[in-house]
Formats: C-alpha cells, structure tokens, sequence
C-alpha cells in the first residue's frame, strides 16, 4: 500500500512473520531482497518517493531478536516492526508500537491536533 504525509510518497511492503522460522533465519532468507526493493519499488509505486517493509511479529521478544538481526544489515533503515498481538484497530496508527532497528516505540503517525 502507499501513504501521502507531509508532502512525502511512501510505498509499504508487509511481511506478516508467524514465528515458525528464527528471526536469524527469517534475516537470512530476506535481507539481500528487501535490499533490492530499493531499485525496484518505483515499478509497483510509480509515485512513491521512498519504501519502507513493516514487519508484524507474533510477539515483543520475537521483533526485538528481529530488529536485532537486521542491524548491520543493507536494508536495516527500510524495515519497521510491530509486535502483532498489540496491533488494533484503534492503536494502530497513533499509538506508539512501532520499532525501528534503532529506535521504538514510535507512532506510525502523529495523533492528529
């Protein structure tokens, strides 16, 4: 799907992880191409201006052991993660459950003023 916001054009991949892999592994098979997506996302979102790949994992421990295999890693800066069970309908976008590799918890967006 892609978002508009504050002028900026962002394509998003979604990667729902079950768990039934290690995060190591899970690393291993998809890093080299979610880095690629970085010369080829503009073939599926003409208009967006950059990507990013959330991850929704079954649990805290699971993303943070995720977040912490992509560090070092090429395409560390384009993926996001969610801890699935804490993900509803009314969190989702303003509360503050979304992880990068380095920083977290953020909101996906701003509570509106």
């Amino acid at each position: 799907f892609e978002t508009a916001f504050r002028g900026v054009k962002r394509a998003w991949y979604v990667e729902y992880e079950t768990g039934s892999d290690s995060p190591a592994r899970v690393v291993a098979k998809k890093h080299k191409g979610l880095a690629g997506l970085s010369s080829i996302y503009n073939r599926h979102f003409p208009e967006a201006t950059e990507f990013r790949v959330i991850f929704f994992c079954p649990s805290d421990g699971w993303r943070d052991a995720l977040r912490n295999e992509f560090k070092g890693k090429g395409c560390a800066e384009f993926c996001v993660f969610f801890s699935t069970p804490k993900v509803k309908p009314d969190t989702f976008l303003h509360e503050s459950l979304l992880y990068t590799v380095d920083r977290g918890p953020l909101p996906f967006l701003p509570k509106p003023t």
